[in-house]
């Protein structure tokens, strides 16, 4: 599937998830609809929140599922009333992060044989940089990235990458809740254009790019923040990105040097 649709699916789910969650909670608290019906609503919801996480490695919000069930059936289960919510939520968010680290090579490597898969089932071509792009099998990246298409993605670490291609067409970069520096160096667009999307949601992002390209830019930015330093060429006969943004709450920097 192609990555901008998954990104747009996953947005709406969690968007929907959480209007669900917030509309359920409003209703009960006014007695609109009873607690019963609530606590089956909520249910059905953390539990296709925590199945839908659990499939893609997603252990924070995972966690925090489990710890709003576990809050749901606490007198079932018998957690002691001595143990606020906040503290099981709090919890669940350090250990989410903590399984996020620990495990962030092998979802690395799961989603590099997903991609050698569908490249090999569809019968597509192999990016001559498929090495640099997704690893070399440890969950270690190298700094360079070639060839005309590239993809690089950061989760919670920090990278930095530098694009050299004599064949620039396409590029995806994305960054969830780290901080990514990208770099283009040595690059040239043989059609004399490409195109560039970046995806970031929580993290920070610096993206180097030249001055000597003019750009065209669209943007689809939330609660962050998407800062311009320096600016790029006005030649109508310069070489041209053609880039789009989606930012979500992070920060995304371009410089134009």
């Amino acid at each position: 599937m192609n990555k901008h649709l998954v990104f747009k699916a996953n947005a709406i789910f969690w968007g929907v998830a959480l209007l669900a969650i917030g509309v359920g909670a409003i209703l009960c608290a006014s007695g609109i609809i009873p607690g019963s019906i609530y606590l089956v609503l909520m249910t059905a919801l953390f539990a296709a929140i925590f199945i839908r996480s659990l499939i893609g490695f997603h252990f924070v919000p995972m966690l925090i599922s489990a710890a709003h069930l576990v809050h749901l059936y606490r007198g079932v289960i018998g957690i002691p009333s001595q143990l606020p919510s906040w503290m099981m939520i709090v919890a669940s968010v350090i250990i989410g992060v903590g399984l996020e680290l620990i495990f962030s090579g092998l979802k690395k490597r799961i989603k590099a044989a997903n991609k050698a898969k569908y490249i090999t089932d569809n019968n597509c071509d192999q990016p001559k940089s498929a090495t640099n792009n997704f690893g070399n099998g440890n969950g270690v990246y190298s700094d360079s990235v070639m060839g005309s298409n590239f993809h690089i993605e950061n989760g919670f670490g920090e990278q930095t990458r530098y694009i050299r291609s004599t064949e620039f067409t396409n590029g995806h970069i994305e960054n969830g809740f780290g901080n990514l520096t990208v770099y283009f160096q040595d690059v040239t667009m043989p059609n004399g254009n490409a195109n560039l999307s970046i995806e970031n949601g929580f993290g920070h992002m610096n993206v180097y790019i030249p001055s000597g390209w003019s750009i065209t830019m669209t943007e689809d930015n939330g609660m962050g923040q998407i800062v311009r330093h320096g600016n790029p060429s006005t030649d109508p006969d310069a070489p041209r990105l053609n880039l789009h943004i989606e930012n979500g709450m992070g920060c995304v920097e371009l410089y134009f040097t």
